[in-house]
């Protein structure tokens, strides 16, 4: 497990997928919320390639459920906080055990609103 800090990540769908969220519910524990982002490699360069990266999210109560899901919509930047950790499940057709990288967010923070540009002081000028 190593720590993780992604600044200026944007929420994406699933792969083959036009959801963006996905929850789970754990009876009397809380729900796990699953969602993708994308960052580029190099944060300078517009020709960069893209890494995406699984992400899970415990919320224990109901008001956090409802602030994440206000949050993680499609084109969101966000900050992450969180650990990265190795994880497996066994693939039903080919039986064997599949790894997959994934971080588990401890802190969430919005940069930017999809739709939304960030604006600097608006004086009312045309320019």
């Amino acid at each position: 497990m190593k720590r993780v800090e992604i600044t200026h990540a944007e929420v994406s769908t699933f792969y083959n997928s036009s959801e963006v969220l996905k929850e789970h519910e754990v009876p009397e524990k809380g729900t796990i919320m699953n969602f993708e982002i994308k960052t580029r490699v190099n944060d300078r360069n517009e020709k960069s390639p893209f890494l995406f990266e699984k992400c899970s999210y415990f919320a224990d109560s109901e008001e956090k459920v409802q602030s994440i899901r206000n949050v993680i919509k499609a084109g969101n930047r966000l900050d992450i906080k969180g650990v990265e950790d190795k994880r497996h499940y066994t693939d039903k057709k080919t039986q064997k055990e599949v790894y997959y990288n994934q971080i588990s967010v401890k802190e969430i923070t919005p940069v930017s609103v999809a739709g939304t540009e960030e604006q600097g002081n608006d004086d009312g000028l045309p320019f």
